[in-house]
């Protein structure tokens, strides 16, 4: 369960209340009341750790709050103190001030939570209002519940015309059904909003319409136009959303404001005053005259009235309101899918039995395809990788290991041979021009063959030329064995890289696979819901900046903010605390979330617009690159 301002500031409350309460104790702590302090402090302290409001606990229900006042009562009725300004009656004070504050925190969450509903319904029917196809679709989903609707008010209004002691009308005439059920009527019985009825308040308007407060050509103009009367429904439903939507924008600021000035740490007087304050402030918001004695008796009575009445009929009537605006019901939604699912799934396996033959064929295909490509594109690939770093050694060779040897070998010998027969050239001589062979150096051969190409003929029978050429053709022949033996050496030289390459698309395909399957894991409206409370995030943010931005009339002379403003960046606050630690929050790093959450209780925080504008400014430029909103 994420922490909320209510709780956080509850709890530092409670902490400031505990401050003043110790130093009133060890004030009036006495010799003479030492033994009462003693008997009654176990129970007291016990009851204090039980009310006491913690951030990270759940919130508490009215109905356990109540258990808790309860059980304070009991032990304020059996106390034995009768000192008002004794330390017992410090502790008294202080546990009935606990519970106050846990009535605060409950009710200003209960207040932020159902004002972030209200903004979720309202997005919801302005998207209905602005998109034709969710309209349709909302239309048809709703039908049926107009239909019934429709049948209710007949009904209704056919028991009426047949009970009429003057003269009953015939269930057996069509003029009695038209009379039941005039044009007027039957279209605001499909959209009750143009009388200003809710959907649930049908019965009651089907008995007491009257068809002269709206216009009949009107109504049966619209009636050719069911998308406009549905988008008109729509538009009524944000507008009173809207309404809602700021009075509880109101009560929460003013329910945030009121706690900043109570018990203040430099305060040294009883807290009685602030907590009587505190009770008197709730049952103003719930419409109750709160006492402002600062009596405990007082303060107990207030909360109990608080606790079984004021507050639950509160919250009560604003989530009747808020049902009979909220979107339709997830079976309303869901009909046609139901109705129409095992419609399509009854045929499509129909279809898939009748193919199965080329199903089968594909399915076999597939298999094959897939086998293929990781035999050959990815373990093949990867083993060759491995075999290339642990031995260096590989297939890759454009001529043979002995190849370019033996061609200059026969070189050697051939131009050897050439200086024994023409030159009569001594050992030492051959194996000088041996050597100079090895370097690329021909020039005996070559010089003979410059003496023998004066005369081609002559030397081509009786010379040398032929064997010249023949020698030179093979030096040709042994320069591109060279050249090829240094092409494999860079080859290979670089065939870990082609290997990599190689294998390159197969590792990019096995991710892409992968990346899919892991979404599929977790859920197919996984990243749709991602992106979707990343945005509403980003929204927050926005509304927040927009709001700081507004220059409203509604501000004293310290330049603090309107409850209603507060309010407003309360709500939108709360959405970023669901947001940080929801699976949106793109990372799982504690020290990050804490740190935002830094910034998000700076918002709440503060009580100037400036010192507001500087903290959504360094919220932008830290977290817009690391929570994505850039994109957006």
């Amino acid at each position: 369960m994420s922490s909320s301002f209510a709780r956080e500031r509850a709890e530092a409350l409670a902490d400031q209340l505990d401050a003043i309460s110790d130093r009133l104790i060890d004030r009036e702590s006495t010799d003479d009341a030492a033994e009462v302090l003693t008997a009654e402090t176990g129970k007291l302290r016990a009851a204090i750790d039980l009310v006491r409001v913690k951030a990270k606990d759940n919130p508490r229900s009215l109905g356990t709050l109540q258990w808790l006042h309860a059980h304070t009562v009991q032990i304020l009725l059996g106390s034995k103190s009768t000192n008002e300004m004794d330390a017992a009656s410090a502790m008294k004070w202080l546990l009935v001030g606990h519970l106050a504050l846990a009535t605060y925190a409950s009710a200003l969450d209960a207040t932020i939570t159902q004002a972030v509903q209200v903004i979720e319904e309202q997005r919801y029917w302005e998207r209905i209002a602005t998109d034709d196809t969710r309209l349709l679709t909302y239309l048809v989903q709703t039908t049926p519940t107009r239909l019934m609707r429709l049948g209710r008010t007949l009904s209704d209004r056919l028991q009426i015309l047949t009970d009429t002691q003057d003269r009953p009308k015939s269930l057996l005439r069509w003029e009695t059904y038209k009379e039941a059920l005039p044009p007027t009527l039957l279209v605001t019985s499909f959209f009750p909003h143009l009388v200003g009825q809710s959907g649930t308040d049908q019965a009651k308007m089907s008995t007491a319409f009257d068809p002269s407060t709206v216009s009949s050509r009107k109504l049966l103009l619209l009636t050719f136009s069911p998308m406009q009367l549905a988008r008109q429904e729509a538009r009524r439903k944000t507008k009173s959303l809207k309404a809602l939507r700021s009075r509880l924008e109101v009560r929460i600021g003013s329910l945030a404001a009121i706690s900043r000035d109570l018990f203040a740490p430099e305060k040294d007087v009883s807290p009685a005053k602030d907590i009587s304050s505190l009770l008197c402030h709730l049952s103003h918001i719930c419409s109750d005259v709160g006492s402002t004695a600062d009596d405990l008796d007082a303060c107990t009575a207030t909360l109990a009235r608080l606790l079984g009445q004021s507050l639950p009929g509160t919250f009560q009537q604003d989530s009747i309101t808020l049902e009979g605006l909220s979107r339709p019901s997830r079976l309303t939604r869901a009909w046609p899918v139901i109705i129409f699912a095992p419609l399509v799934t009854y045929y499509g396996v129909k279809y898939l039995y009748d193919s199965r033959a080329t199903l089968t064929a594909w399915y076999d295909g597939a298999i094959e395809t897939v086998r293929g490509f990781f035999i050959d594109w990815v373990i093949e690939p990867v083993g060759k990788i491995i075999q290339t770093v642990r031995h260096g050694d590989s297939e890759l060779a454009i001529m043979g290991t002995q190849s370019l040897k033996s061609d200059l070998d026969s070189l050697e010998r051939m131009v050897a041979d050439f200086g024994r027969d023409e030159y009569k050239m001594s050992e030492a001589q051959i194996a000088e021009i041996a050597s100079k062979v090895r370097e690329g150096d021909l020039t005996t051969v070559l010089q003979a063959w410059e003496k023998d190409i004066k005369n081609p003929l002559r030397s081509a029978v009786t010379g040398s030329l032929v064997r010249t050429l023949l020698i030179q053709v093979q030096k040709v022949k042994v320069d591109v064995a060279l050249a090829m033996n240094g092409i494999e050496k860079m080859l290979k030289s670089q065939q870990l890289t082609f290997a990599f390459v190689g294998v390159a698309p197969s590792i990019i395909i096995l991710f892409a696979l992968l990346r899919g399957l892991s979404s599929l894991r977790v859920g197919p409206n996984a990243a749709r819901d991602v992106k979707a409370s990343r945005r509403r995030a980003w929204s927050s943010i926005r509304s927040i900046e927009m709001v700081l931005n507004h220059r409203e009339a509604e501000r004293d002379v310290n330049e603090k903010i309107t409850d209603r403003k507060l309010g407003k960046i309360l709500i939108e606050t709360q959405v970023l605390r669901t947001y940080a630690g929801s699976l949106g929050f793109p990372t799982r790093d504690h020290t990050l979330q804490v740190a935002f959450l830094h910034d998000i209780r700076d918002l709440e925080q503060s009580t100037d617009d400036a010192l507001k504008q500087k903290v959504v400014e360094r919220i932008w430029r830290s977290w817009a690159k690391p929570l994505s909103w850039s994109p957006l």
